[in-house]
């Protein structure tokens, strides 16, 4: 490739990067969201379950609503200290710090956990009940993304005893070779992925409701699914770009 058709693609590659890295970011902040909602919004917890189970077979007469409640709150406030203690205590540090420290350490991060977990059961009472679909589509988004980008630094899979086989004298023609056979494959994927995204797409604008991600999260699946013809056309192009130019450089070496 030519130095501007390089730095286009430099400059594709950093956005890819950079759009991937905020997908990252969102799996995990859904995923957080969800699984913490699902495990506090439960009126009975696990714990406070074992713990009736627990005086039931002692006999002890206990009220289900006080154990359910305030008891189990306590129990949850002094576990996370607990583990937060624990991990202050089991730090590698140059300097130990003292036990009263790392208590107070973790009394103070215990409050902040117990108020953001507050905070989001207050303003999320119903969680966020499209956290799996929108994962999922970021996943997705990751994995084209993860290939396209694998293309651009030459990460990509290959069997390498094809390079092998071949005399020196002839090893750059079979590599250009199989560069634009994988081209042209990638680009006709390309095509057939940007029909299927304009299908959903003309779909969508006639019938807005059911063209959705989600029926609770107003996205639309072309919405989603783009990112795949765009990542097929880069990985053809780049590959189509090594089949011109096979000078193997490593994407450091690019200006």
């Amino acid at each position: 490739m030519g130095r501007a058709l390089r730095r286009v693609d430099a400059l594709l590659y950093h956005a890819e990067c950079m759009i991937a890295w905020v997908a990252s970011l969102g799996i995990v902040t859904l995923m957080f969201i969800s699984v913490v909602h699902r495990v506090f919004e439960r009126p009975e917890g696990r714990l406070s379950t074992a713990l009736l189970w627990l005086f039931s077979r002692l006999g002890v007469d206990a009220a289900p609503e006080v154990v359910h409640g305030p008891v189990s709150l306590g129990l949850n406030l002094v576990l996370t200290f607990g583990l937060v203690l624990l991990a202050r205590r089991t730090m590698t540090r140059r300097t130990p710090a003292g036990w009263g420290r790392d208590a107070a350490v973790a009394a103070g991060w215990t409050v902040v956990l117990a108020t953001v977990v507050w905070g989001m059961l207050t303003v999320l009472p119903n969680g966020l009940p499209w956290a799996v679909k929108g994962c999922l589509a970021l996943v997705i988004l990751m994995g084209f993304l993860g290939a396209s980008m694998a293309t651009y630094e030459r990460r990509h899979l290959t069997v390498e005893i094809g390079e092998k086989i071949w005399p020196a004298s002839v090893a750059p023609a079979v590599r250009r070779l199989a560069a634009a056979v994988t081209a042209a494959f990638c680009l006709l994927i390309a095509f057939f992925a940007f029909v299927s995204v304009r299908a959903y797409y003309l779909q969508w604008s006639e019938h807005p409701l059911t063209a959705l991600l989600d029926e609770s999260l107003e996205v639309p699946k072309w919405v989603a699914l783009a990112v795949i013809p765009h990542a097929f056309a880069m990985i053809g192009l780049r590959f189509l770009g090594q089949a011109v130019d096979d000078s193997r450089d490593t994407p450091e070496d690019l200006p």
